[in-house]
């Protein structure tokens, strides 16, 4: 059940950062300023976290399966 749990969190944020445009509006560029970062994240930086997280998330989700076939 925390393996779902885990995924599914992981997925969504795999969609907000990977497919959510970037802008001065966006909900990315409100949660770097509430933090107080100066930083202004690139579309690569979108796209790039996103996969990591889709990838993360399907670990995670196949976790199982990932065990039997390496030992």
């Amino acid at each position: 059940m925390l393996r779902i749990i885990i995924t599914s969190l992981l997925m969504v944020n795999a969609i907000f950062w990977g497919i959510y445009p970037p802008s001065d509006g966006s909900p990315h560029a409100l949660i770097i300023r509430y933090l107080g970062l100066n930083y202004k994240p690139t579309e690569i930086f979108h796209l790039l976290l996103g996969t990591i997280f889709y990838i993360v998330a399907v670990l995670i989700s196949q976790q199982q399966s990932i065990q039997h076939l390496w030992f």
